[in-house]
């Protein structure tokens, strides 16, 4: 019994040897460098969005905004200061809900905007334009409210970084959608296109500059699968060479590479992932007060190290911003090799099993961003070549003025094609879904001089 004893002790003494030694293993050269690039936020110049999108819905005059966006974010920081609390794991309410009229549509009138992808918004507001005019009327104040976010530069979270920090009611900013189609239904053709333009333009810009994967993506959808099919549908109803906007015209770019790569938002992500991590209210229960719960704290304690689990996720993170990957969105590369998760069965993880699992949770989901990025930038040129061609297509066949595009819009791995029976230019996608091509109506191909002089007087 007694070697028993010793030979437990032992073994205890071994393990705990162990275990101090693999806490005390310092960072590898590669999480070092990741460590290194990953340091500080990304960082942006002119006017943040984030309070005015947070305050979207809200009659909020724009000289008191700061001081509610620093009301809430003092209101988050004290509510959620103990996260495991009762009832702080709820969201946020904005203080402006007890102190400014709420703009929010009802259901009946959240129904009547066009949504997001559901069809064409020019036949939604033509089947009763009458009833579309009252729906704009009412929501007027909330309208001019999204429009000015054409007045702002980039999104950057203003909340303590966190997994998960509040985020805005982001849908409610396609409801101009429904405004410029009825400007367009109502022959104001001028105001139609400088809207749908403008709206484009403010998501292509907000989207690409943003620390969070979340508003790089909205921002994506919403320019692609909103703003740009409504566009194409305008332009297909006008004549070859109709004059545009001059905002119209700067949308005929390709993606640069940095809207591309996933490397700015990443860099975003990383901050609220070491933030969550080093945030011990996160993981130890601060408001526990049975044996069972204290027990579970101090056992994660023992298996979970903030500094190491920040470590082993930073070369994952730090990838995306080295010139392999970037060179694999250049090329239009949809399934780059990506670092592997480390072995769970190893010296590092024997004192940070839990922050090993943890990690090892998170690093799934990047490489569809990757994708998508990449389908983001066939979505650009096909718009690109459709404003090309309504420039450049008078009065000549489709095919010859679609042989002479600017090779910039063309791609040896995705080439844009011509469907001249359905009248439309196509790109298929790397995504996987229900719908493997990206299509826009060819401009022109439903003009009708008949049906447009009745229309503009």
């Amino acid at each position: 019994m007694r070697k028993l004893a010793y030979g437990l002790i032992g073994l205890v003494v071994i393990m705990s040897g162990l275990w101090l030694a693999s806490r005390a293993l310092p960072p590898t050269d590669t999480e070092r460098e990741a460590l290194t690039l990953l340091s500080s936020p990304p960082t942006f110049e002119g006017a943040n969005a984030f309070s005015t999108l947070w305050l979207m819905l809200y009659d909020v005059p724009a000289e008191e905004g700061d001081a509610v966006m620093a009301a809430d974010i003092d209101a988050h920081r004290r509510h959620h200061a103990r996260p495991w609390a009762e009832g702080n794991a709820d969201p946020i309410v904005s203080k402006a809900a007890t102190r400014y009229r709420e703009l929010r549509p009802d259901e009946e009138d959240r129904q009547l905007f066009c949504q997001s992808s559901a069809g064409s918004c020019l036949d939604q507001v033509r089947t009763d334009p009458d009833r579309i005019r009252q729906l704009v009327l009412r929501h007027s104040t909330l309208l001019d409210r999204i429009a000015s976010l054409a007045d702002h530069d980039y999104v950057q979270n203003l909340f303590p970084p966190e997994l998960l920090f509040p985020t805005p009611a982001l849908q409610v900013n396609l409801y101009t959608k429904t405004l410029h189609a009825l400007n367009f239904v109502d022959g104001d053709i001028d105001q139609a296109l400088e809207g749908s333009c403008r709206d484009l333009q403010t998501w292509r810009r907000l989207g690409a500059h943003s620390d969070t994967l979340l508003m790089r993506m909205i921002g994506q959808a919403f320019e692609s699968r909103s703003f740009a099919p409504l566009l194409a549908d305008m332009l297909a109803e006008l004549p070859l060479g109709h004059p545009v906007p001059e905002a119209c015209l700067r949308l005929a770019q390709t993606a640069e590479i940095d809207e591309l790569s996933i490397c700015l938002p990443m860099r975003g992500e990383f901050q609220f992932v070491k933030a969550t991590m080093q945030n011990p209210d996160f993981h130890n229960d601060p408001s526990a007060d049975t044996l069972s719960i204290r027990w579970r704290n101090r056992m994660h304690s023992l298996f979970f190290s903030a500094d190491a689990s920040v470590a082993r996720v930073a070369p994952h993170y730090a990838q995306w911003c080295g010139e392999r990957l970037k060179s694999a969105a250049i090329a239009d590369e949809p399934g780059p090799d990506l670092l592997e998760p480390k072995p769970l069965i190893s010296f590092r993880c024997l004192g940070n099993w839990a922050g090993c699992l943890l990690t090892d949770l998170t690093l799934t989901a990047p490489s569809a961003y990757h994708v998508s990025h990449l389908d983001y930038g066939a979505y650009r040129r096909a718009l690109a070549a459709l404003i090309w061609l309504q420039q450049h297509g008078q009065d000549i066949e489709y095919g010859d003025t679609f042989a002479s595009l600017p090779a910039e819009l063309q791609s040896e791995t995705r080439p844009l094609h011509l469907d001249l029976e359905s009248a439309s230019i196509h790109v298929e996608l790397h995504r996987v879904s229900e719908h493997p091509v990206f299509s826009l109506p060819l401009p022109g191909s439903r003009f009708s001089p008949v049906e447009t002089s009745a229309t503009f007087p």
